[in-house]
């Protein structure tokens, strides 16, 4: 009869095997494990003072409710792990997969995901993130799990943007930040009515909520166009008589009226006088606006 190693025969891994395999339960290449052994298997680790452990697979284990500290998984799979109301304190996974986890309601202080190497899909919805550090936008994705069509849900994808969004912020990567504080105003968006609705929108077509001054300039040009277009409709009077339709003057007196210059050597009568109007304070609110987007990016 052969005698089971008194020690799991993975690389540097002192637990001791589970059952009759010459594995630990961590080790294993079994998906979906039971709770129990599991725990078990966590709780040697600890008292064994065990830190670093390679190629854990874990993939759609329940490890809800537990507090970990202390530890690095390298190189392992936890795919689908439920993570769930857990408080992990100073725990690393260098190298490894985390695609779809669930981190509902948990705890993460002093962990370091700068090194995994995926977490798409991952929910996070409720997690506290203290002294997190969040691996590169790229990695995330750009849409949560509660942005997509399967399980949507604009609250919730809400609130995880804001998370990751002030994450992000600390962690100085702006750009990042910037991305899903857009994203988190598109839920806002989605979830408004009425003239809030309306609200969200004109900044999300005009600037991107503040975060595209490239935007701003293109929607001014757009607005300047639109209205010389209207203009060639309209009475407008010149030096030397009725501008007639002609779309380069009207583009100029556009492009005077919104950024309101008025230099009055083309006169609007009738109707164009209103029109005139609106374009000037449209103009006026624009210009503003580019600045005030410009200025933000440029001091962070």
């Amino acid at each position: 009869m052969t005698r089971m190693s008194l020690a799991c025969r993975a690389p540097n891994c002192p637990l001791t095997p589970h059952a009759e395999q010459s594995l630990c339960y961590l080790h294993l290449k079994e998906d979906g494990k039971v709770r129990a052994p599991l725990l078990a298997c966590l709780k040697e680790q600890e008292e064994r003072g065990v830190i670093r452990m390679d190629g854990v697979h874990l993939v759609g284990a329940d490890l809800s409710d537990m507090t970990l500290s202390l530890r690095n998984f390298r190189n392992s799979d936890l795919r689908g792990a439920d993570f769930t109301n857990v408080r992990l304190s100073r725990v690393g996974f260098d190298d490894s997969e985390l695609d779809d986890i669930v981190l509902e309601d948990a705890i993460l202080e002093k962990v370091d995901l700068r090194r995994v190497r995926s977490m798409s899909g991952g929910r996070t919805y409720g997690a506290i993130f203290k002294d997190v550090f969040l691996p590169a936008g790229g990695i995330l994705g750009t849409r949560c799990a509660y942005d997509g069509p399967r399980d949507h849900d604009p609250l919730k994808a809400e609130s995880v943007y804001r998370n990751l969004k002030e994450t992000y912020k600390n962690q100085g990567e702006h750009e990042t930040s910037g991305l899903y504080y857009e994203r988190e105003m598109d839920m806002r968006r989605q979830r408004s009515h009425g003239f809030d609705r309306f609200w969200l929108s004109a900044l999300w077509l005009s600037c991107g909520y503040g975060e595209r001054p490239r935007r701003a300039i293109m929607t001014s040009i757009v607005v300047v166009l639109g209205y010389a277009l209207a203009f060639m409709a309209l009475d407008l009077r010149g030096p030397d008589g009725p501008i007639g339709g002609r779309f380069m003057e009207c583009a100029y007196f556009s492009t005077v009226t919104f950024t309101t210059l008025g230099y009055g050597d083309i006169i609007p009568l009738g109707a164009a006088r209103y029109i005139a109007a609106t374009e000037a304070f449209l103009g006026a609110w624009m210009m503003a606006l580019f600045v005030f987007v410009f200025c933000r990016r440029m001091v962070r």
